[in-house]
């Protein structure tokens, strides 16, 4: 059967249209306890993946925010829901605040309906330490802005994330496989309910938000060009140089070996950008 899931994308709160996604996961493949783990939460419902199911459904949420201010807004806004569950913790790799010690703290079942991990760093770790549960689905952000044959991982405690390729591999491992993703989430549903998508697993390629890409042009006399504004740059500032200084990736990134690893260098090379500049071409660059 076609992947058809991405066209249910609708946005309740969430980013992009994984509220839509996740409901029609769920039409499929059913409900057994109707949970739903999601840090960081924010306030609990800016660009929430589990607002909708909680305060719209009726399921039953955990919802973890480790800075305080934004857990005071989630405190006092979930107070009067007695499904919810709020945590002021920051989710740690292991230890005590692991997400195995915080959710066996919380009395979840070993398997549960929905994990959403949104803490723009260190998801893969987080994902990767769970070993007492299995949740049943996983939305779990990506950087959307790495190519999907690169295997890119960041060091612990940076803010860079890890490639969709990097998650599809983690997931394999842990018996899920990849369903959808949208342009912030790989969305992964456990091995044993797979089959009920009535779906084939699809190529990364073929679900990855290529738009998201941005890619590096030299001219001939050696001028350097982007081909449009990277998604994660605010602004470049014209009459500066803007200069993208990149420490050794052996320091806080790990590039694993893939079909394009030709392609990658040890070192991520800093270039300087003259302010903006739009280059006028004949043909214009499009997806």
């Amino acid at each position: 059967m076609e992947n058809d899931l991405a066209k249910f994308k609708r946005t309740v709160t969430s980013q992009n249209g994984e509220d839509g996604i996740i409901a029609e996961v769920f039409k499929r493949i059913g409900t057994e306890n109707e949970l739903c783990v999601e840090f960081g939460a924010w306030d609990g419902k800016h660009l929430s993946n589990t607002w909708n199911l909680w305060r719209n459904n009726g399921w039953k949420a955990i919802l973890i925010e480790g800075r305080k201010n934004k857990f005071s807004e989630l405190n006092n806004y979930v107070n009067e829901y007695h499904n919810v569950s709020a945590s002021n913790t920051f989710v740690k790799i292991e230890g005590e605040n692991s997400l195995d010690s915080i959710l066996t703290r919380h009395s979840v079942p070993k398997r549960f309906d929905l994990l959403s991990v949104d803490i723009d760093g260190d998801d893969y770790y987080i994902f990767k330490s769970l070993k007492k549960f299995t949740p049943r689905v996983v939305v779990i952000e990506f950087n959307a802005t790495i190519p999907p044959f690169m295997d890119v991982v960041q060091e612990t405690g940076e803010f860079f994330g890890a490639s969709a390729l990097a998650i599809l591999n983690l997931a394999h491992e842990k018996k899920y496989r990849i369903a959808t993703c949208t342009e912030t989430n790989c969305i992964l549903v456990n091995d044993a309910d797979f089959y009920k998508l009535g779906i084939v697993e699809p190529q990364l390629k073929n679900i990855f938000p290529e738009h998201a890409l941005t890619y590096i042009i030299s001219a001939l006399n050696g001028q350097v060009y982007l081909s449009k504004r990277p998604w994660h740059v605010y602004s470049l500032e014209k009459q500066s140089i803007v200069k993208l200084v990149c420490r050794t990736i052996l320091k806080w990134m790990h590039i694993r070996n893939s079909q394009h690893s030709k392609l990658i260098d040890d070192k991520l090379i800093p270039i300087s950008i003259h302010g903006e500049k739009n280059l006028n071409l004949s043909r214009k660059y499009t997806q």
